[in-house]
């Protein structure tokens, strides 16, 4: 039985926070830990009355702050610190994962504030060249961190579906050889591409197809982009297809509508099979156009029929994907219809008058 549970806010999902403890965001947020840990000790500094490296930063030798300010400084660091560790998950506490969310924001908030103060503010060259950049870097580091965080518990409940009806074995299989039928053909393309003897004749690669030149350039692009469609096979069978990954803007921790891929694989994979099929059919043509003869063509007949299996091992792991999301939707109904909230209500009790006719009915 599949069942699809959301984590409330501050229940334990890993940590007491409510945060998958390997969640995408604890990257970017102990980035910053790291820069304001490292900070803290030359705040404290100034904090206790020294002046080293403070006449630099205001771009004043004789200048001088108020300690008042430097102290709610100090505060200032250390509660963000808190904040980036609890929200990572590291610091464990049982306040709500979704203060330290909020509080996440409102770092990248202050951050990209003072950074756009100091670059277009009338302040010093070290204000505007170093700090400004700084503070923004800092600010775009804490916005992804809290974008991350902002979609950990819808992704925990996504996840937790898909580890409930994982793929079978021969469809993760089929997905990495539907990938690996691309790798043949485009190592033999490179390899002629560049130079390297695979049997096609030098003046007809000159002429007709620019090697090396920008021809060398389409053809390792088109290589690329192969396998690259292929392995799209791969989000059929691994959490990328269940939910969008995190680093996505927008949409990242969506779960993944089934037939959003359902049907774009379907449909290459029909595509895929008429393709080849029909290439194969004219395979004379083509040894023409390359001027192969004899164990050139075996060679390349060799590297090139793997692509006949692409459509065919896509379209079984697509069927694949959608049985087990069509038992998915099953279960969770029959789960839904079997719920004590979705039984029928319990009839309500005959009246009093109706009770007394009924009796004298019998009775008589």
């Amino acid at each position: 039985m599949v069942t699809l549970t959301t984590p409330r806010s501050g229940q334990d999902s890993g940590t007491s926070n409510g945060l998958a403890p390997t969640g995408g965001g604890r990257r970017p947020a102990l980035l910053v830990v790291g820069f304001l840990v490292g900070f803290l000790p030359l705040n404290t500094y100034w904090a206790l009355g020294g002046t080293w490296g403070l006449g630099w930063v205001l771009g004043c030798a004789d200048c001088t702050v108020a300690l008042s300010l430097v102290w709610v400084q100090e505060a200032l660091i250390g509660a963000g610190i808190a904040v980036l560790l609890a929200a990572s998950g590291i610091w464990r506490t049982r306040l709500p994962g979704r203060l330290w969310r909020v509080g996440t924001w409102t770092m990248a908030a202050a951050f990209a504030a003072v950074g756009a103060q100091n670059l277009i503010g009338d302040n010093t060259p070290q204000a505007r060249l170093l700090f400004a950049p700084l503070t923004l870097t800092l600010g775009a580091l804490c916005a992804t961190a809290a974008h991350r965080f902002t979609w950990t518990e819808k992704r925990n409940a996504f996840v937790e579906t898909r580890l409930a009806t994982p793929p079978p074995r021969w469809a993760r299989r089929a997905a990495v050889l539907a990938v690996l039928t691309t790798v043949p053909c485009g190592l033999w393309r490179m390899a002629m591409a560049v130079g390297i003897p695979v049997g096609a004749s030098d003046e007809i690669l000159r002429e007709r197809y620019g090697f090396p030149g920008w021809g060398t350039v389409y053809v390792f692009g088109l290589s690329f982009l192969l396998v690259g469609l292929a392995l799209l096979t791969l989000g059929l069978v691994q959490g990328w297809g269940e939910v969008v990954p995190l680093w996505i803007p927008l949409v990242g921790g969506k779960p993944v509508p089934p037939m959003a891929a359902v049907v774009p694989a379907g449909t290459g994979a029909a595509a895929l099979t008429v393709l080849w099929a029909g290439t194969f059919s004219n395979v004379g043509e083509i040894w023409a156009l390359y001027g192969l003869d004899g164990a050139e063509r075996v060679f390349m007949m060799a590297c090139y029929l793997p692509l006949l299996l692409w459509g065919p091992l896509l379209a079984a792991v697509t069927v694949s994907y959608h049985r087990r999301h069509r038992r998915a939707r099953v279960s969770l109904a029959a789960e839904g219809a079997a719920s004590p909230c979705c039984a029928a209500p319990p009839s309500l009790p005959e009246r009093p008058d109706d009770v007394v006719s009924a009796g004298r009915a019998r009775r008589g």
